[in-house]
């Protein structure tokens, strides 16, 4: 006799796993993290299911509200999305929103907000987005999609777990596109979001690797060697810390010194029992900010500030698989080739 459960949770069971590579990290205002799931990838999990859009699933014509709230226009929508159970019609609803209207803190040259005396607060400014609407929807239909197990691992937090993240990583591995095929490749490119610069050079010296002899390849197991004080682990966020003036000395009276600014840098695992570390060297936070979500490799300084333990990144190692130089991928840009790895010297 069949168990029930098995038929109640056949949907969910197939849809409820997510590639590492369909998702990003993000840092909300307030400190919120967490793990954002690209659209194009769960509504293709959803076609492969279910068929395609229109005919095996789809969604009603969305409803928008929207509300003035502290000089600022936030849109809510709601999205019925369906989907076929055999020859029956299905719906779930999902509730989504975003800011048309915010305001921005003013910043001074140093980067330090405006106080207004007058108003009694920081000054800011009002900055629109013509695309709310959008992502409002977007964020509506992956909230319905949920409930049906759409990348439940990610909305259930096993992607704080390391562990868990790099078993999905060896489960989705041979879904990848296929280089080989033009028509994937390109494919592949059309859902890859807009690269940064930092971004760029990691994807060429990838390529470039992939080109070059077999003697100049990183060696297989190298971002797993780890010397000492050497971290590796899965970036999942980071945060830039403003640098704030100092306190002067009891009775004296200097120019306020500055402190330098820091990124905070989050990772999934523990090192040393802390589970974040700062880095002071703004030479260092691009390759960072463009590592999040992969697989890193840092040269870290343990420190103790009035008890509390921290970890500092002093360099960058690697980042994806890709030695960096101070902060770039370590390739010859004349020949095409990796140079020597980092920790070898």
């Amino acid at each position: 006799m069949a168990n029930p459960k098995d038929e109640h949770m056949r949907i969910w069971e197939a849809l409820c796993k997510t590639d590492p590579s369909h998702t990003k990290q993000f840092t909300r205002a307030g400190g919120f993290k967490g793990t954002a799931i690209k659209p194009m990838w769960a509504n293709r999990q959803m076609t492969e299911f279910f068929g395609p859009c229109g005919i095996g699933w789809g969604q009603e014509k969305p409803e928008f509200v929207t509300v003035s709230v502290a000089e600022e226009i936030l849109v809510y929508c709601t999205v019925s999305l369906w989907y076929m159970q055999g020859s029956t019609r299905q719906s779930i609803y999902g509730v989504g929103g975003d800011k048309v209207l915010s305001q921005v803190f003013m910043k001074d040259a140093n980067g330090y907000k405006i106080f207004d005396s007058e108003k009694g607060g920081f000054k800011t400014y009002p900055q629109t987005d013509d695309e709310a609407f959008k992502k409002a929807y977007t964020d509506a239909l992956s909230n319905a999609m949920k409930f049906i197990g759409v990348a439940a691992d990610v909305h259930m937090g096993l992607f704080d777990d390391l562990k868990y993240v790099q078993q999905m990583r060896e489960e989705f591995k041979d879904e990848q596109p296929d280089k080989k095929d033009p028509s994937s490749a390109r494919l592949h490119q059309e859902n890859a979001p807009r690269a940064t610069s930092t971004q760029q050079s990691t994807q060429q010296a990838h390529q470039r690797a992939e080109t070059a002899p077999a003697a100049a390849q990183p060696q297989a197991g190298a971002l797993k060697f780890t010397p000492p004080n050497g971290l590796t682990a899965v970036v999942k966020g980071v945060k830039e810390i403003e640098g704030l003036p100092a306190k002067p000395a009891k009775g004296d009276i200097p120019a306020m010194k500055a402190v330098r600014p820091r990124l905070i840098v989050t990772f999934l695992g523990q090192y040393n029992g802390v589970d974040e570390a700062s880095c002071f060297d703004t030479g260092l936070w691009p390759a960072i900010k463009d590592a999040v979500g992969l697989e890193c490799h840092f040269q870290i300084a343990e420190k103790d500030s009035n008890g509390k333990h921290y970890v500092n990144i002093e360099d960058v190692l690697y980042v994806d698989g890709v030695p960096y130089v101070d902060g770039v991928p370590a390739v010859d840009t004349a020949t095409g080739e990796v140079l020597a790895e980092r920790d070898a010297q």
